[in-house]
């Protein structure tokens, strides 16, 4: 899980990195709010 500003982009090796998680078979998802890191916590959960 990342997270960015509002307006927050990924750098190239947040993007490198994120590209090898999901290669491993990690879930990687980038988020901009508390809340929305609950919300993502909870649909994995589920």
């Amino acid at each position: 899980m990342e997270f960015k500003t509002k307006t927050g982009k990924q750098s190239l090796e947040q993007k490198k990195f994120q590209k090898q998680a999901e290669n491993c078979g990690s879930k990687y998802v980038i988020v901009r709010s508390v809340k929305e890191a609950i919300e993502k916590i909870k649909e994995y959960l589920k």
